[in-house]
């Protein structure tokens, strides 16, 4: 079996843009699209509404972030943010 590698670096810090048209893909099962994140641990942040902010930056619906397991962070929230 094939492990696929994606995003696996542990020690980097990443974000990924909200979504366009041709991140998606067509999974095994029939009508179902996804984009491929990650497959392997971490904290995973997904933004679905309104927008996230921590001292690294703000990011918006759509965006993902992966920080590596021994990183700190300080979410805030605000008007935009839930």
């Amino acid at each position: 079996m094939t492990t696929t590698l994606l995003n696996a670096d542990f020690e980097q810090r990443v974000v990924l843009s909200p979504p366009r048209e041709q991140d998606w893909v067509d999974s095994p099962m029939a009508g179902v699209t996804r984009r491929m994140l990650d497959r392997v641990g971490g904290e995973e942040i997904l933004v679905l509404e309104g927008l996230f902010r921590d001292e690294e930056g703000e990011y918006p619906e759509g965006t993902w972030l992966r920080n590596p397991r021994w990183s700190r962070h300080t979410p805030c929230t605000g008007p935009e943010g839930r």
